[in-house]
């Protein structure tokens, strides 16, 4: 169901969680409303040295937004890192 709040929920949880949404303008949006609290990842480049910044201030409670089409590079780049978000990290996938 749309609108019910459940993308602030998969925000607000703790622990780890990576949300996928299908517009940059939906993670502007809730960058927003949480600050550095989330990572945007979207677009073109590489987005390693970012990513590895925000692990290290958010090891346990990483909270990552990430388009459709970057899912993919996230998932490479926080494994190059180190990390195994199959493992370690709930996927909230919205509409």
């Amino acid at each position: 169901m749309t609108g019910c709040g459940a993308t602030s929920l998969a925000i607000e949880q703790k622990g780890p969680t990576i949300l996928a949404v299908p517009f940059v303008g939906l993670i502007e949006n809730k960058k927003k409303r949480y600050g550095d609290a989330l990572l945007g990842i979207y677009g073109e480049g590489d987005k390693t040295a970012e990513v590895a910044a925000y692990l290290l201030d958010h090891r346990e409670d990483y909270k990552i937004a990430v388009t459709y089409d970057s899912l993919p590079k996230l998932i490479r780049t926080m494994r190059a890192l180190g990390h195994d978000p199959y493992k370690e990290a709930f996927l909230a996938i919205d509409e």
